[in-house]
């Protein structure tokens, strides 16, 4: 959801997602065998649609910084189709990043196993589902730190950078080493039977969010009641509804102020 429980008394965000099965039986497929030394053919990539909201321009400054800063250069694919394809494809040949990013149309993540590094610099989603992918997948994942992917910070293999520095040093270390094997915990964080337990979770009331709840209700009759028995209509309410004499409470305070003044 795109406005993350923005506006909303009580919300708590709590990941449900869980990843296709066929996502981790590619990640055990991608261990390595004994003696072996590459488990993965292909370096990094990001996944995403082609539209500036999810980021490019971002990446592009940070695959930047680390070419000319630090001197480190990595190649990176970008995978996706959208309005805005042809504009971040001359920004980046434009900002000479040409012959280091090629890009790619839209495609099935699970047809991306081969990759070793996804890099991800979005913000805009409240949980990313490719990010879990790639987890489960047996990548690393070089993302943003962020509250949109706090629930994947505890994942070994996620590295989560602040500045162009940490990000720099994140694509150095992870196109030159190989991710770690998910522990079993890691697994079962990303199965459906996890994600419906987070749901059961979230949705407990707690005492304290009860009186919360009962707060808001007695809020809302509150501004009902002055609403509605406001002005005229509120005593024609009043006298409708049996309140006798003190119906006209409207004509009541209007014949004080008036005697106020003339006493004044």
């Amino acid at each position: 959801p795109g406005t993350g429980g923005r506006g909303w008394r009580r919300v708590l965000t709590r990941n449900r997602a869980q990843v296709q099965e066929q996502m981790q039986r590619l990640q055990e497929k991608m261990q390595p065998n004994a003696g072996a030394k590459e488990v993965f053919t292909e370096g990094a990539y990001f996944i995403g649609k082609s539209v500036w909201a999810k980021g490019h321009l971002r990446l592009m400054e940070l695959m930047a910084y680390t070419l000319v800063e630090k001197g480190f250069k990595a190649d990176l694919t970008i995978f996706g189709s959208g309005p805005d394809r042809a504009a971040i494809e001359r920004r980046a040949t434009l900002g000479g990043l040409g012959p280091l990013i090629r890009f790619e149309d839209g495609i099935d993540h699970a047809k991306l196993a081969h990759y070793k590094v996804m890099v991800n610099p979005s913000v805009s989603e409240v949980l990313c589902t490719t990010v879990a992918e790639a987890l489960a997948m047996g990548k690393f994942v070089i993302c943003a730190d962020h509250p949109s992917n706090a629930f994947f910070r505890d994942f070994q293999n996620c590295l989560m950078f602040s500045t162009a520095e940490e990000f720099a040093r994140h694509l150095e270390f992870a196109m030159t080493n190989q991710p770690a094997p998910l522990t079993e915990q890691e697994r079962r964080v990303l199965t459906w039977e996890a994600a419906t337990e987070r749901f059961v979770e979230s949705s407990k009331l707690t005492y304290r969010n009860a009186l919360e709840s009962s707060e808001t209700v007695d809020d809302l009759l509150f501004l009902l009641q002055r609403s509605l028995f406001d002005g005229e209509t509120g005593d024609m309410l009043r006298a409708v509804l049996g309140a006798g004499p003190v119906a006209a409470q409207t004509l009541y305070e209007a014949e004080r102020q008036k005697n106020e003044k003339r006493a004044a």
